[in-house]
């Protein structure tokens, strides 16, 4: 009997020792509340248990029941009204306390002493897969933040890239708006900026996102005083307001009021400053009561530091243009004015048949852009009928350029009309415009150009048919889009026979030649000359 006694004890010692070891492999595959799926059902010699609890500090409570559902919560479960025997073990390290398991039973036996010490070894082999678990966990919550931080920075770079590239305030305004919708999902934006010229009122500018509707966008004027945009904007904190939906804001905030009537109960007020210069308030609202938490204020707080900056430059920009627009004006009115007291010709003075035929000849030729060649005795006024000619053509908004080119050394004439890089020549220090860039959508008026070096008018040739030119000592061509007219009192003609003149060129300043008749040619101007 004994020996069959001792046989009986050693098998169900093997059967336990096989059962801590099947637990013991389904513990190696499970996680977090699955801990308890390979516990419950026990395998055998163990007692049967209806459930099990499973306690892990500070706040977290799961039970599992044998017909395999799990219950979770942030409070302690309620035990079973027929618990007939419960077995609860700590689970511990030699440093921490993990939690506590419990074994429970309704089936009104009891656990025997060989369950418990099973218990207590399935107790001590949860340390090591619970302490996994809560570095894991650990390492998920600081995955998690660095996520966060990571879209934190990334809204912020978005947002902050988009709106400092518009420089209109309508554009801010809606690129504004576009952005914060599309991270955060708002549907009312709204920016309220102090009116510069009125220090009583703000200009609102709002877009209101509806699903399956066009975006709708409004404009107005708000009184700033006694306003939440001006309470706002005095304390420089956000404001975050709940309104009751069932109760009617003061008659008295018209912005409540608007926002009331739009079913929005969430408002979020942010003020727009940039160097302690207060711009005006960035409105939000949202159904939502609770999406002005405390992170997404911290990040829209951030948001409108961003946006003041934009705002600042955009009022910046829309001053100088404002500026720009009224100085042209001013220049345009102006010019227009000169004109209108003194004509066209008012400093040719005329009144014989032979000048007029000039004159003729001058209006017909100006509107064109053709290339024109003033032929005349020295002192006839060449350069007068150059000015007129520049005077009455498209080209007249900018400044006729001249040059004589006998009045300029032969050796610095080529610098002076194509310009020169840096270090093309001994002495050049710096690089040099020549005459053809600075007439550059105008006119160049090129006088003496019978004097101009044989080995310098080929280059001329080559601007007059290609229209580009290259400086001294650089191989970049510069495109040059310039009117020339070429005076001379030389016959070039003869000039262009005797080969002291290209022919080529002669033919290219020859296409509209205007002779101006010398005083002897015209003795009828001599009286107005005289008074004049």
């Amino acid at each position: 009997m004994t020996l069959l006694n001792a046989v009986a004890s050693t098998r169900y010692h093997a059967e336990w020792q096989s059962a801590l070891a099947e637990v013991s492999q389904r513990l190696l595959t499970q996680s977090d509340s699955s801990l308890l799926s390979a516990l419950i059902p026990l395998p055998a010699p163990i007692s049967p248990v209806q459930y099990i609890d499973l306690t892990l500090l500070p706040d977290t409570f799961y039970r599992r029941y044998c017909n395999g559902t799990t219950e979770t919560s942030r409070t302690p479960l309620q035990s079973e009204p027929a618990d007939s025997d419960r077995c609860t073990l700590s689970i511990a390290s030699s440093a921490q306390t993990l939690g506590a398991i419990t074994f429970a039973r309704t089936d009104g036996d009891c656990f025997n002493a060989i369950d418990k010490e099973f218990f207590q070894h399935v107790a001590h082999m949860l340390v090591t897969p619970l302490q996994g678990l809560a570095q894991l966990s650990s390492l998920q919550l600081e995955c998690d933040h660095l996520r966060h931080q990571r879209d934190h920075f990334r809204i912020l770079v978005d947002t902050t890239n988009s709106v400092l590239s518009h420089l209109e305030m309508d554009a801010l305004v809606a690129e504004v708006s576009k952005e914060i919708h599309r991270f955060f999902g708002i549907n009312y934006i709204s920016m309220a900026l102090c009116d510069s010229s009125k220090n009583n009122y703000f200009d609102v500018y709002s877009s209101y996102y509806q699903s399956q509707t066009p975006i709708l966008r409004e404009q107005y004027r708000l009184e700033m005083r006694g306003s939440l945009p001006e309470k706002t904007l005095h304390d420089n904190q956000p404001a975050v307001v709940a309104l009751n939906l069932g109760h009617k804001p003061a008659s008295s905030d018209l912005l409540l009021t608007h926002l009331h009537s739009k079913n929005l109960p969430s408002v979020c007020l942010l003020p727009l400053a940039f160097n302690r210069k207060p711009l005006g308030v960035l409105i939000l609202a949202h159904e939502q009561t609770d999406m002005f938490r405390e992170a997404n204020l911290n990040l829209l707080r951030q948001i409108a530091a961003r946006i003041g900056i934009a705002v600042d430059n955009a009022a910046a920009y829309g001053e100088i243009t404002r500026l720009k627009d009224s100085l042209k004006h001013e220049n345009i009115w102006l010019n227009e004015q000169i004109h209108r007291s003194s004509g066209d010709f008012n400093d040719i003075v005329w009144q014989s048949s032979a000048m007029q035929t000039v004159l003729e000849q001058l209006e017909m030729v100006a509107e064109s852009d053709s290339t024109v060649l003033i032929l005349g005795e020295t002192g006839t006024g060449k350069e007068l009928v150059a000015r007129a000619i520049h005077k009455l053509s498209a080209r007249n908004k900018r400044p006729m350029i001249k040059m004589n080119c006998a009045a300029v050394p032969s050796g610095l004439l080529e610098s002076d009309l194509f310009g020169n890089d840096k270090g093309a020549f001994t002495g050049a220090t710096t690089a040099h415009i020549g005459r053809f860039e600075m007439a550059d959508e105008s006119t160049l008026f090129l006088d003496e150009i019978g004097d101009m070096p044989l080995e310098l008018q080929p280059k001329l040739l080559r601007v007059l048919q290609e229209r580009e030119i290259e400086r001294l000592g650089s191989n970049k061509v510069i495109a040059v889009n310039v009117r020339l007219i070429a005076a001379t009192n030389r016959n070039l003609k003869q000039m262009a026979a005797d080969r002291e003149f290209r022919g080529d060129l002669y033919y290219r300043l020859n296409v509209f030649p205007i002779v101006v008749p010398p005083l002897r040619e015209r003795p009828d101007d001599i009286p107005l000359l005289a008074k004049h």
